[in-house]
C-alpha cells in the first residue's frame, strides 16, 4: 500500500493528527515522543527564529509515522530534543517503509535541509541509517555519530514491587528498609501534583532541581519557559496519569520531587530534585523508589531512568540501552560548510571530555543530568 507523507507547519495543523500521533507513542512506549509533550516543548521552548516541520506519514487513511522537526535556517532537529530523548515514530512492522517516505519528504523540505540531527534508542529502528539508505538524491547523505549515552532501565515485568525489591541484594534491602523507617519517623509523606496544584508544584520542583545543581555545573532545565512547558504538558497528560509529579514532604515542606512521563507500557523518570538539608533522609532515592512502586501498581512493564550512568541508577537498573544521536548532511549545496561546522563541534566536545577527565568521578556523577542536549 502506498505511503503518503505530508508536512505540518503549525500547532493548528497538527490537531488533525493529534490523537493518532499519541496512539503511535503509546503503542511504541515512547512517552517523550507523544504530542502532549513534544508540542508543549514547541510552544514554550522553541528558538525565536524556528519554524515547525512535522512530517506525517499515512498509509491509506491511517497515520503510520511522525517525525516532529523544527528548523533554524537550514539546520533541523527533533522538537523537544534539547530536554528529552525524542524519537520519530512508526507503526510496528512498517518502520522501513515509513523511513523511506520520511526521507523523500526531508529531501523536499523548505528551507532546504543542510543538516539534521536524529536520535533513537539502539533497541529500536536505526532512523539515521534507514533515512540515509532511502534518501532519493543520487549522491545520498553523509552521517556522523555525534553522541552515544547509556540509558539504564528497570524491568517491571517481574511481578510486583515487593518481588522486584526481593531480588535485590540483602544490603540494598536493609538500607531501603532503614531509610524508609527514618523517613516515616520524620513524618515524611508522598503526594502527586493535581491539576489544581500543578503550577505551584512545578515551581517547587524546579527550585529544588536548580538549587541542587547550581554549584555542580548547572542544569539543562535553566532555560526560560521550562516551567510553562511542564504546565502545558501537564494540562493534557496529568489527567491521563501520563505526567506524574511526585512530591515528598516533611512537616508541609517539599524536600524531594520526581517527574515521571508515561505512555503505554513504559514510564520514564524524566528529572528530579531534592533539598540537600534533608540528605540524611535520602529524598531522591525515596522518590524514585516510590515512583517504581507506582509504575508497578499502574501495570507498566518498563521504567527508563534517563540518559546517564549515575551511581544510584546502577543500584536500581537491571538492563540498559544506548541513546544514539547522528547528524545527517545531504550532499549538495552547503555540504562543505555543514561538514566544517560538525568538525568544529566535534573538536569542542572532545576538548570538554578531556577537561572532564580531570574532574573527580564523584563530581562527574553529581553533575550528570538525566537528559541529553541535541547537538545541532
Amino acid at each position: 500500500m502506498t505511503m503518503i507523507a505530508s508536512m505540518l507547519d503549525s500547532v493548528e495543523a497538527t490537531r488533525a493528527v493529534h490523537a493518532e500521533w499519541d496512539r503511535l507513542a503509546v503503542e511504541a512506549g515512547r512517552p517523550l515522543a507523544a504530542p502532549g509533550w513534544v508540542l508543549a516543548c514547541w510552544e514554550c521552548l522553541r528558538p525565536p527564529n524556528a519554524s515547525m516541520r512535522v512530517i506525517a506519514v499515512r498509509r491509506e487513511e491511517q497515520l503510520v509515522g511522525v517525525m516532529p522537526l523544527l528548523a533554524v535556517g537550514h539546520r533541523y532537529r527533533l522538537i523537544g530534543s534539547e530536554l528529552s530523548a525524542v524519537e520519530p515514530l512508526a507503526k510496528a512492522g512498517l518502520e522501513r517503509e515509513v523511513a523511506k517516505s520520511m526521507a523523500g519528504a526531508l529531501a523536499s523540505l523548505e528551507p532546504r535541509v543542510a543538516m539534521v540531527a536524529l536520535e533513537c534508542h539502539d533497541d529500536s529502528v536505526d532512523w539515521a541509517e534507514s533515512v540515509c539508505s532511502a534518501w532519493p538524491a543520487r549522491r545520498g547523505v553523509w552521517r556522523q555519530l555525534v553522541n552515544r549515552v547509556e540509558v539504564p532501565g528497570i524491568d517491571l515485568g517481574v511481578g510486583d514491587f515487593d518481588a522486584w525489591l526481593g531480588a535485590k541484594s540483602s544490603s540494598f534491602r536493609r538500607e531501603t528498609r532503614r531509610k524508609a523507617k527514618r523517613l516515616d519517623e520524620a513524618g515524611g509523606s508522598f503526594r502527586f501534583a493535581t491539576e489544581a496544584s500543578l503550577e505551584a508544584d512545578v515551581a517547587e520542583f524546579l527550585c529544588l532541581h536548580r538549587t541542587r545543581l547550581s554549584g555542580l555545573g548547572g542544569s539543562s532545565l535553566e532555560a526560560e519557559g521550562v516551567d510553562r512547558m511542564l504546565c502545558e504538558a501537564g494540562r493534557e497528560l496529568l489527567p491521563l496519569g501520563r505526567l506524574r509529579l511526585l512530591l515528598l514532604e516533611v512537616d508541609g515542606k517539599i524536600i524531594g520531587a520526581q517527574v515521571i512521563v508515561a505512555a503505554g507500557f513504559e514510564a520514564s523518570a524524566w528529572n528530579s530534585g531534592f533539598d540537600e538539608d534533608y540528605s540524611r533522609l535520602s529524598p531522591s532515592m525515596q522518590c524514585i523508589l516510590r515512583a517504581v512502586r507506582d509504575a508497578f501498581e499502574r501495570g507498566q512493564r518498563m521504567m527508563s531512568l534517563g540518559p546517564g550512568a549515575q551511581a544510584y541508577k546502577d543500584r536500581l537498573a537491571d538492563h540498559s540501552v544506548d541513546l544514539v544521536t547522528h547528524t545527517l548532511v545531504p550532499r549538495g549545496r552547503g555540504y562543505v560548510s555543514a561538514r566544517s561546522k560538525i568538525a568544529a563541534a566535534s573538536a569542542g566536545r572532545a576538548a570538554r571530555r578531556r577537561i572532564g577527565q580531570i574532574v573527580p568521578q564523584s563530581m562527574r556523577r553529581a553533575r550528570g543530568t538525566t537528559q541529553l542536549k541535541a547537538n545541532v
